[in-house]
């Protein structure tokens, strides 16, 4: 019978002596061809049982799939088999949710239960994204609490953190930013905006103890340097020359006063 069963030749079948089994090889092979293009119904014409009860649960898992209605997978008669049409629907629903961003609390809880955590979750993420992107496009730390979880509150509180000490160049918002990385982004930029600033000051000015505070080391020695041509220039006084850092523009300050 495997071989009738293996060719699908239903001639095969009526070479089995055992009446019982002709009929298994028989109706087996009719089922499998139902599986193939035919409706429920056609399944009735069956006499066995238990072949009847498969060609059904086939059809009726084939018609769920097709539909994406998992409501079809009722007409199966194994209960594990139809639990596993049901939730293979809504995996794939769960699945397309997740892609469009379209969940609700509504169809979270029309899918099975496996994964309705999940679908939830889903909601909470995309909400999530929503207020968190509202929160640092309008400065508002106090918004930030209304995200999810800490770790989010966190990434909230520190991205208007940071961008509020970038845009006024206070350092001692940096404090307050929780993450080390970013911290340190922070602590980095603004001395160099100090630095900057002063560097202006001190040109202006033309004071060198304002240089001293710099913190980098080149732009200290630039305003240093600057700073004495300045007054190198104000003054003709040639020996000021001699305090460049850079001794290649010694000579050329010099010249500039007319000394020889």
């Amino acid at each position: 019978m495997n071989h009738a069963l293996s060719q699908r030749d239903p001639q095969i079948c009526e070479t089995i002596t055992a009446e019982d089994m002709k009929i298994e090889c028989s109706e087996t092979l009719q089922a499998q061809e139902l599986a193939q293009s035919g409706a429920i119904e056609d399944c009735q014409t069956l006499t066995r049982s238990d072949i009847r009860l498969r060609c059904e649960s086939t059809l009726a898992q084939d018609a769920a799939l097709a539909a994406m209605d998992k409501f079809l997978c009722d007409a199966i008669s194994d209960a594990t088999q139809a639990q596993y049409c049901r939730e293979n629907i809504d995996e794939q629903k769960l699945a397309n949710l997740i892609e469009t961003k379209t969940a609700t609390d509504k169809n979270c809880k029309s899918l099975e239960p496996k994964y309705q955590d999940s679908c939830v979750a889903a909601i909470a993420r995309v909400d999530d994204n929503s207020i968190l992107q509202s929160a640092v496009t309008d400065d508002n730390l106090e918004a930030c609490q209304k995200l999810s979880t800490d770790e989010l509150q966190y990434v909230c509180f520190d991205t208007i953190l940071l961008k509020r000490a970038l845009s006024s160049g206070d350092k001692n918002l940096c404090d307050y930013v929780r993450d080390e990385t970013k911290k340190a982004s922070c602590v980095s930029y603004t001395k160099s905006q100090d630095d900057n600033e002063i560097f202006k000051t001190a040109i202006i000015e033309k004071n060198l103890e304002m240089c001293t505070t710099i913190m980098d080391v080149s732009l200290k020695n630039r305003c240093h340097d600057s700073v004495i041509l300045l007054q190198v220039r104000d003054t003709k006084n040639a020996a000021l020359c001699d305090s460049l850092i850079n001794t290649a523009t010694i000579e050329s300050c010099k010249k500039s006063t007319g000394a020889q």
